[in-house]
């Protein structure tokens, strides 16, 4: 399941694998350009810090 989501992921170009010749076979993933950009798209806006935490109700 894991390596399913991490090859979306690069096939998207959110992130990018590096292959090692080593024995046992060895993969790291890094972040690329594209992950700077969606969090910066995701960051929380002030809007977001606007928002009145819920209260519960008196009496409820």
């Amino acid at each position: 399941m894991l390596i399913q989501q991490l090859r979306a992921l690069e096939s998207n170009g959110v992130v990018r694998s590096i292959v090692r010749d080593e024995a046992p076979p060895h993969v790291e993933y890094e972040l690329t350009s594209v992950e700077t950009d969606l969090a910066t798209a995701l960051r929380p806006t002030r809007l977001g810090s606007t928002v009145v935490p819920h209260r519960p109700c008196p009496g409820g």
